[in-house]
């Protein structure tokens, strides 16, 4: 998910006020660009990834 780090931080808080959003861990981290497209997809961050822990 890319975009301008304010807006994704509105949009995060926009989403924190709906209650099956509660406890959710939102990680936001800022890059030009991968140095490696291979340890981007590694990493999992070519893609949105939404886990549930139990």
């Amino acid at each position: 998910v890319g975009g301008k780090m304010t807006s994704l931080k509105q949009h995060i808080a926009a989403v924190e006020s709906y209650s099956l959003f509660e406890g959710t861990d939102f990680k936001l981290a800022s890059c030009r660009r991968p140095s490696d497209d291979r340890v981007a997809t590694e990493c999992g961050f070519t893609t949105l990834s939404v886990r549930v822990v139990k």
